[in-house]
């Protein structure tokens, strides 16, 4: 990513986020998840069991055609792992031809060999990282050599792509947070920031909240210690991402927050459907059979809007709680957003 690029990507999302505090809401954040398969076997994913079928090329296209239309700036592309699509190049080319700034979350196993295809049109990849030894990651996913594979990967691309920016995500889990110190020396050994997510609890059903990730769950008392480590890590420098409020939420049991993260960003998922984070059984619509436009204006996104503010501050992930602060135009929030975006902690 260049300089050019850089300075791209702060003006366009931060006149964005400015342009919907004052206008009112208008999501600029694509938050697309590609493909629901998977090459791994997380136990703890929660599309791990998903049967669902992905859009086409051409639905895609037409995605984000509508996307950029209705002022869509950057595109986050997840799954499953996105990788795994053969056509990955072409739905990353032309998610760059439509002006997109993109994002890409994966588990790094197809990196080494994608990499070279896809590089020209990607602006950060986030590669998950649950252990700090092959023995801890590997158990975490399932799959032996995932670790091996992820410091390959990443040797490639600081030699190789160093305009890319490289970012860690790391997941809380009950069997690695005794890892925490080890990963984050990690993090530091290998010149690559990283932030860390207690494990989510997601909204499964629209009748109340589900509980599918408790067995895998860290203790509230052990959350609470991560947590105070956490800062205490971050004040001594190390390469850590998250916010202090977001570790502060946790310290003394998790506090509430107002949800904000509707207003910046849509989620679609593999199949086309439009996410309704507090109903995520009843999706909002279908981009394979509407147009984005005619989404975008359903009761259900002013209805998110409205839940989110007056109660859904469930989720524990650092995305939404920090966004939501950001939003709220916390200086913290956005200086660290800033600095997720150009890879850098300092």
């Amino acid at each position: 990513m260049t300089a050019i690029n850089k300075l791209r990507i702060i003006t366009q999302l931060s006149a964005n986020l400015l342009k919907g505090r004052i206008s009112g809401y208008k999501p600029f954040f694509l938050s697309h998840l590609i493909t629901s398969k998977c090459n791994f076997k997380c136990e703890q994913c929660l599309w791990n069991e998903s049967s669902t079928g992905d859009l086409t090329i051409g639905e895609i296209r037409s995605l984000y055609d509508q996307a950029r239309a209705c002022g869509f700036v950057a595109n986050y592309l997840w799954g499953g792992e996105p990788l795994i699509r053969k056509d990955i190049e072409e739905i990353v080319r032309y998610s760059r031809e439509k002006g997109l700034i993109n994002f890409i979350n994966t588990n790094a196993w197809f990196l080494k060999e994608k990499i070279p295809s896809i590089a020209p049109y990607v602006d950060v990849i986030i590669i998950s990282l649950n252990g700090a030894t092959a023995e801890i990651h590997d158990k975490t996913c399932g799959v032996n050599g995932s670790f091996d594979r992820i410091l390959e990967a990443i040797n490639i691309l600081k030699t190789q792509y160093p305009k890319i920016s490289i970012i860690f995500n790391t997941l809380i889990l009950k069997h690695n947070h005794h890892d925490i110190d080890n990963i984050i020396d990690l993090w530091e050994k290998m010149g690559v920031p990283g932030y860390v997510n207690f494990i989510e609890m997601d909204l499964l059903k629209s009748s109340g909240l589900g509980s599918q990730n408790a067995a895998f769950d860290a203790s509230e008392a052990t959350r609470r210690e991560l947590a105070r480590r956490l800062i205490s890590r971050k004040k001594n420098k190390a390469p850590i991402l998250n916010t202090y409020n977001y570790f502060n939420k946790f310290v003394a049991g998790k506090k509430p927050y107002r949800c904000h993260f509707p207003k910046m960003f849509l989620e679609v998922y593999a199949d086309g459907s439009v996410l309704d984070c507090v109903n995520v059984d009843k999706p909002i619509g279908n981009v394979k059979d509407q147009s984005l436009r005619s989404i975008l204006h359903h009761p259900r996104i002013q209805g998110m809007i409205d839940d989110g503010e007056k109660w859904c501050c469930v989720h524990n992930n650092a995305d939404r709680i920090d966004a939501s602060n950001t939003w709220e135009l916390h200086r913290e929030s956005i200086t660290t957003g800033l600095r997720f975006l150009l890879g850098r902690t300092k």
